[in-house]
């Protein structure tokens, strides 16, 4: 299965509104994640490169953090009725801003579309756009916001969303979808917990 890049997102912390200062001084605060490996893993309760960040970060200004794991479009449910402080990492959206405060980037990273080996989709090396992406299925995990160009592709003709990533790349060497697009680095992980495809490189 190989890759092809489309526009960088910035992942970004977010959170309600948290007052840090002399009169209402933050001692802890609550964290709801989602399984993000090899980012954050919940086997075990929430661990991972970016739980440790995060934990780190609030340690600095003399916070406790607590993570607990839910799927990802629960962690976003309870951030914004307030049963939990804080969620990561997301990217910001017009319709995120209107509901949350973001940080500043935790991690800058890039995503690509995954396809079947034997596919090739030359007019997507040269450019990405509306009408080169027309013709295909997409799919989609739902919750998830995929930036501008496929939030336009996804009024237009509608992503294929699933309900985790693990079933859209089934879904994608069963043909269903065309493409797939995922961070990378979560991609190529994801990929190497699958059983051995002759389709899959």
């Amino acid at each position: 299965m190989l890759s092809r890049s489309f526009p960088l997102w910035v992942f970004t912390l977010f959170f309600q509104l948290i007052v840090f200062s002399t009169e209402a001084r933050v001692r802890e605060v609550s964290a709801a994640v989602g399984e993000w490996p090899p980012y954050i893993y919940c086997d075990s309760g929430a661990h991972g490169v970016l739980i440790d960040v995060v934990r780190a970060a609030y340690a600095e200004v003399a916070v406790s953090a607590s993570f607990e794991c839910f799927p990802w479009a629960r962690s976003f449910s309870l951030t914004r009725e307030g049963v939990y402080d804080t969620s990561f990492p997301w990217s910001r959206s017009a319709e995120r801003q209107k509901i949350f405060y973001f940080s500043e980037p935790v991690i800058s990273d890039y995503s690509v579309f995954f396809h079947l080996k034997n596919r090739s989709f030359p007019k997507l090396s040269t450019e990405l756009n509306i009408e080169n992406l027309s013709p295909y299925k997409i799919g989609g995990t739902i919750g998830y916001y995929y930036g501008p160009l496929l939030e336009e592709f996804d009024e237009k003709f509608g992503l294929q969303r699933a309900k985790s990533d693990e079933l859209n790349f089934k879904k994608l060497l069963r043909g269903r979808i065309d493409l797939f697009p995922i961070n990378f680095q979560v991609g190529y992980y994801l990929l190497s917990k699958l059983p051995p495809n002759p389709e899959t490189g």
